[in-house]
């Protein structure tokens, strides 16, 4: 009770948050965070976006399968899976070391890196299936006549498949950046306390220090951006291209 007395529900909850230091990092950070999985999600997953709508039906339908097929396993047994990968014994200091790049194990885990490499590994379909759903529908016609008009093919990807395909990377930047964002598992696992975004900030406010108010102030502010970030897509691209988009 003395805890949640300090602060009150009107206004100095948020100031508190706003002005404390310590608040405004976790905030930037998960900012930071998401921006980074985006940028890595679209650099990763329009090729293979791009490559899927190019496939016959009977191979398309294996790779979509293949793609989604991660998602049928425990998103906590994937997260842990990553010390057997870039912790300290795993497999990339391992071979660096056995090669003799490094004479010491780098350190991958607990940082920020890590986040952004276990977010991009789980957000990638939400990104893939949006862009390849925009490419898909591109009228062949199009691609045709730019080809005739004297555009190569690299031309023609810049000035008419890359454009008509923005909605759909729009569509997979808002899914991406939302569940980054507010991402709690990832965080607390590969980047540990130092590295807490403001998911993790929220359960330590209401969990152990047991301060609700300032806790509650937080969540908001998680709720009030992820709402900007859907009011800005609807402005811009329609949430109707969404469910085009992932139908």
């Amino acid at each position: 009770m003395v805890l949640t007395a300090a602060y009150s529900l009107e206004g100095e909850s948020y100031w508190h948050i706003f002005t404390t230091e310590l608040y405004r990092i976790v905030l930037l950070r998960s900012l930071r965070v998401a921006v980074e999985v985006c940028v890595a999600s679209i650099v990763l997953g329009y090729p293979v976006a791009y490559y899927l709508a190019k496939l016959t039906s009977m191979r398309r339908e294996t790779v979509v399968v293949l793609l989604l097929f991660p998602l049928f396993v425990s998103f906590l047994i994937r997260t842990y899976s990553w010390f057997y990968v870039i912790g300290s014994r795993g497999l990339i200091n391992y071979v660096l070391l056995s090669v003799g790049i490094i004479q010491s194990p780098i350190k991958f885990l607990f940082t920020e890196g890590a986040i952004v490499l276990g977010l991009t590994n789980w957000a990638l379909p939400f990104m893939i299936l949006p862009i390849y759903s925009s490419v898909d529908k591109i009228d062949k016609n199009l691609i045709e006549m730019s080809k005739n008009l004297g555009a190569g093919d690299i031309s023609t990807f810049w000035e008419v498949t890359f454009p008509l395909s923005v909605p759909g990377m729009a569509s997979g930047v808002m899914l991406v950046f939302i569940l980054s964002f507010g991402a709690y598992i990832t965080p607390a696992i590969l980047g540990g306390p130092e590295q807490a975004m403001i998911a993790n900030m929220i359960s330590m406010l209401f969990l152990v220090m047991l301060n609700w108010p300032l806790g509650t102030a937080l969540s908001v502010i998680l709720a009030l951006i992820t709402l900007g970030i859907v009011y800005v897509y609807n402005k811009v691209v329609g949430l109707d291209k969404l469910l085009e988009a992932m139908g």
